[in-house]
């Protein structure tokens, strides 16, 4: 359970779908930690910044609160894996947004007050 209610990783064989496996990993409190931003429950932002996201969960850094399962993170290389994070981000129509900054050194919530 991430917060939200019950996670559902897919098989081994079952496509990974944003609604149904990516989106419900981020909880409420990793969203509000991000919002600054992005917004992790739209999978427009989540498929533009897919790569850093990748990164900074393998590593354990995100969510600044503790580290997902093995599991979970395999399931998000698998949606990335599976062309939801392919292209170049110097080619991504729009760029990021102006005063955009990489993700807040890890343990370094932010409240959603």
């Amino acid at each position: 359970d991430n917060g939200n209610g019950p996670v559902t990783l897919p098989g081994p064989d079952e496509a990974v779908s944003f609604a149904t496996h990516i989106r419900p990993l981020f909880r409420e409190r990793d969203r509000q930690s991000m919002t600054f931003a992005f917004d992790l429950w739209s999978v427009d932002d989540v498929r533009a910044r897919a790569p850093e996201i990748l990164a900074q969960i393998k590593s354990g850094s995100m969510p600044c609160d503790g580290a997902w399962s093995p599991g979970k993170v395999l399931v998000f290389e698998r949606w990335t894996g599976s062309g939801m994070g392919a292209w170049s981000l110097d080619s991504r129509p729009g760029g990021y947004p102006a005063g955009w900054q990489h993700f807040p050194p890890a343990g370094s919530c932010r409240s959603a007050e």
